[in-house]
């Protein structure tokens, strides 16, 4: 029989890494042209900041997107789920979970 103890599960790699107290981006996937937004759903601890500078497109039509900040008030693990909606009538296009670590 084995005597040694069971190994923790392997924490998932965090999407995102911040600093307690300073604005750090959500890397999301570039929302469609239309007029989908992005909405959040922001565990304890953390807290929305703004938006990051708008990235140029790459190429013409593409999407200029922003991301979305956040602030974190204590170190941890944090969870995100992100929706991507049309904000016309709250249909949901995508959801997206990012596992964040704050140090």
């Amino acid at each position: 029989m084995d005597d040694r103890a069971p190994e923790p599960p392997a924490q998932p790699e965090p999407d995102a890494v911040g600093t307690v107290g300073a604005p750090f981006a959500l890397p999301l996937p570039a929302g469609a042209a239309t007029g989908a937004e992005w909405r959040l759903e922001l565990p304890e601890g953390l807290r929305p900041a703004g938006e990051s500078d708008a990235s140029a497109p790459g190429e013409p039509g593409d999407p200029i997107d922003a991301l979305p900040l956040v602030v974190a008030d204590e170190a941890g693990a944090y969870q995100v789920v992100a929706h991507l909606i049309r904000p016309w009538d709250a249909s949901v296009l995508r959801t997206v979970t990012l596992q964040v670590a704050v140090r």
